[in-house]
């Protein structure tokens, strides 16, 4: 069952033999806190170079490669490239040196589609111009020139990158991310051939990535910088953050505060960035990671290693595992490790969130319980999907929907949801967007706390979940153990939560959920189960909510809403669950893109005709919409 994977456009470059003159240098992690160069008689100094390096991406002791990386002069070269911090308005002496046999094509504070770059021949020093004009978030990089072109070798990295940060006055403290990828292709004869895949935050991947500790009631700030040539949706478990800034490496849009939002997704593009800002209002340990499945697969162990398994197969058990190994070894890649304290009591009192979103009188509430099923279908894969048990009658073992059935829930009002699994794999339940204690989080043996972590769910076996919604909006459930194979499969589905005292009316409240669909055995994107032929029907003059969640394992999807003369407006009210800004909500072209994780509701009030829904991924689904 092949999955589709994003082709890799940008800064790839080669695997040329270990010079057998001298050892390579180890490249070090860079975890972005020091700056590079030195500052004299008020000009900021640095002195670069891009060379060949030895790259321990996991353990320290574990598999190596072998890439191009940037250091400063006279220390070890860093993946990523060195952090250039420095205040606006600085004075800025860079240079980078060329010490690889090829020329190289330097770029400075310009994006994925640089116009600007600077050709480097082996050996040779150039300026490097690093603008202090703006405060923001920018990336710098470099790749090999070959036969008058950036050569497209077999193997993609994006090592010999990095941040540049150009602070404001007082700018408070904050910490940079920044995400890159290698990727090469196991048989580089065979075209179309799967790739081998290492992702890394700082330069390394999980579980060897930073772990972040932090205090209920911190304000943490964070920098992404992705200099890949990918997109990467980055998710915050449990909690939200909002989002302060959006740069493309070259522009940093600053945002107003009416224009800032909150999210639980914000998908960041090839050399773009964004900057957040969030409070943990809860204790435990809690994810931060790329939902593209493959950017945070186990399988990048094995790649590594240059074990090449089959993702479309059950994990195997390894007798003895624990559930705390599932997590060091069942993920990989882009995550971030965070770890939430309590605050220390203050005069006996233990310190709480003011201004934390809490409902009223739950505590003497009674939960509404429910029992969710994995289920599976006999077959080459084995279909799988959630089945929702209603009342004493127990669903027969291969019933189920895919999407899972809608979860509606109240805001405010305790849920009790007992998972049984009836797969033939270990699995656990994500409640993709929920504020919820992180025990009930879903990610098997790191949710929860020391000496009280998530188990996974056995076959056979059954996990208590319990949550009080403390939010009206749109989210998701959804596996998250072997999340590749499992999401594939169809183990996803929607939740909706509403304010107290409403109802959810689907005559007017639409669930649009994009997912993988098996058909034959192959993977299409589907839209609520169905990849062509869906319809839908809109009364013409009221005002229609459509709730758009992408939930695909890999794949970014463009949605837009169109008529016989062309494109449409709609209002977008929503983003991953949390209103937008009222300066926000106006009438705007029906196009939004949607990265994996990401949710989006729009309004509109139709006039009578006829209408098509587009949602284009790596296979498209047309909806037709019938208004009258």
């Amino acid at each position: 069952m092949p999955v589709l994977v994003p082709v890799v456009t940008a800064m790839l470059c080669c695997t040329s033999p270990r010079s057998e003159r001298a050892p390579l240098a180890a490249a070090l992690p860079n975890d972005n806190r020091t700056p590079a160069g030195v500052t004299i008689a008020g000009v900021r100094r640095i002195r670069l170079v891009v060379q060949r390096a030895l790259w321990h991406p996991d353990a320290d002791n574990g598999p190596s490669l072998q890439t191009e990386a940037v250091g400063e002069e006279g220390k070890a070269p860093m993946i990523p490239a060195p952090l250039i911090r420095v205040p606006v308005g600085a004075t800025v002496d860079a240079s980078i040196r060329n010490a690889l046999p090829d020329t190289i094509i330097f770029s400075v504070q310009c994006g994925e589609n640089c116009q600007d770059s600077i050709y480097i021949a082996p050996g040779a020093t150039r300026p490097m111009p690093v603008r202090t004009t703006a405060a923001g978030t920018f990336t710098y990089s470099s790749a090999l020139f070959r036969h008058g072109a950036v050569w497209l070798g077999s193997a993609a990295a994006s090592q010999s990158a990095g941040a540049i940060v150009v602070d404001a006055p007082n700018a408070p403290p904050d910490r940079i991310f920044v995400v890159s990828e290698w990727i090469q292709q196991w048989d580089t004869t065979k075209a179309g051939d799967d790739d081998r895949l290492i992702m890394t935050i700082n330069g390394k991947m999980w579980p060897h990535t930073e772990r972040i500790h932090a205090v209920v009631g911190d304000t943490l700030r964070w920098r992404v910088v992705n200099i890949s040539g990918d997109t990467h949706p980055m998710h915050l478990h449990g909690f939200y953050f909002r989002v302060d800034s959006r740069g493309n490496g070259a522009v940093d849009s600053i945002y107003t505060p009416d224009q800032r939002r909150m999210a639980v997704t914000e998908e960041v593009a090839p050399f773009g960035t964004f900057s957040l800002q969030w409070i943990p209002e809860r204790v435990g340990n809690w994810i931060f990671h790329c939902h593209k499945a493959f950017h945070m697969s186990g399988f990048q162990h094995a790649d590594l290693a240059e074990e090449r398994l089959d993702y479309t197969l059950p994990a195997p058990h390894r007798p003895g595992a624990t559930d705390a190994d599932h997590a060091a070894t069942m993920m990989a890649g882009l995550i971030l490790g965070i770890d939430v304290a309590a605050r220390k009591p203050v005069d006996g009192v233990v310190a709480t969130l003011a201004g934390a979103p809490r409902a009223d009188g739950t505590r003497s509430m009674a939960p509404r319980k429910l029992r969710l099923l994995a289920q599976r279908k006999p077959g080459k894969y084995g279909l799988h999907g959630y089945a929702l048990q209603r009342g004493d009658s127990v669903p027969a073992l291969d019933s189920l929907e895919i999407p899972g059935p809608p979860l509606v829930f109240t805001r405010g009002e305790p849920v009790e949801i007992t998972v049984v699994n009836h797969l033939d794999a270990y699995t656990g339940v994500h409640w993709h967007g929920i504020e919820l204690d992180s025990y009930y989080d879903g990610v098997a043996g790191w949710s929860g706390s020391t000496g009280h972590l998530a188990p996974r769910i056995a076959p056979n076996d059954s996990f208590v979940v319990r949550f009080t919604p403390p939010r009206a909006g749109s989210f998701m459930y959804h596996s998250h153990s072997e999340e590749v194979r499992q999401l594939a499969l169809g183990l996803y589905g929607p939740i909706v939560v509403l304010d107290s005292g409403q109802k959810w009316d689907p005559a007017t409240d639409h669930l649009v959920v994009l997912g993988f669909v098996l058909v034959n055995d192959n993977p299409y994107a589907g839209v609520n189960g169905a990849v062509a032929n869906y319809g839908m029907r809109l009364s013409a003059g009221k005002t229609h909510r459509l709730r758009l969640m992408n939930i695909l394992v890999d794949n970014d999807a463009s949605v837009s809403l169109v008529g016989d003369s062309g494109p449409l407006t709609w209002k977008v009210v929503a983003k991953d669950g949390a209103d937008t800004p009222v300066a926000q909500r106006i009438e705007r072209a029906a196009k939004v893109t949607l990265g994996p994780g990401e949710t989006m509701d729009v309004e509109l009030t139709p006039k009578p005709g006829q209408y098509q829904l587009q949602m284009l991924s790596f296979s498209n689904v047309l909806i037709t919409i019938n208004v009258r």
